[in-house]
């Protein structure tokens, strides 16, 4: 119950930051930040980041995003190795963060509620971890995509516009 609620709260804050003017944030300080608490948070868990992506700026958004993207690859990450990876490309306009796992993969009942956007008495998600992100990533301006990863696992895919230095802000 703890967890649902820190999660509602934490998309409440999303929404109203929505609505405020946000600055922008190093991409690779999101990530590495990330990762830093998805390793204190899951000792067994073996995360693959380089980072190259010290340039790039993107929506504070995602650092809420991002953060729940690297937290439910580790947290739901069963596998006998636990392994995470996470990998970043930019093209100038985006940049593309992708973070891949070997667990169970993402339930499909889960993956349906966030592809329809709602949900209802009879059919709703476990948390709202997924929605958070689907919910933060569209605010900020970028997209999302769940896919599977071969042969176990699931790959979570964020596009997320680049903006200028720290100095700027972002609507």
């Amino acid at each position: 119950i703890e967890d649902i609620s820190q999660k509602a709260r934490t998309i409440i804050d999303v929404f109203e930051q929505g609505r405020k003017q946000r600055k922008s944030l190093r991409l690779d300080a999101i990530l590495g930040e990330a990762v830093a608490s998805a390793e204190d948070a899951y000792p067994n868990i073996d995360v693959h980041y380089e980072s190259g992506s010290a340039d790039v700026y993107v929506d504070s958004l995602f650092d809420t995003v991002l953060q729940n993207v690297v937290e439910n690859a580790a947290e739901h990450n069963i596998g006998p190795e636990q392994l995470v990876w996470i990998s970043v490309e930019t093209d100038g306009d985006h940049a593309t963060v992708s973070v891949a796992d070997d667990g169970p993969g993402i339930d499909e009942n889960e993956l349906r509620l966030i592809e329809e956007g709602s949900e209802t008495p009879l059919g709703h998600g476990s948390g709202f971890g997924l929605a958070l992100i689907a919910w933060g990533t569209d605010i900020a301006g970028g997209s999302v995509a769940f896919d599977d990863n071969d042969p176990t696992g699931s790959v979570v895919t964020v596009e997320a516009p680049i903006l200028t230095g720290p100095e700027t802000d972002s609507a």
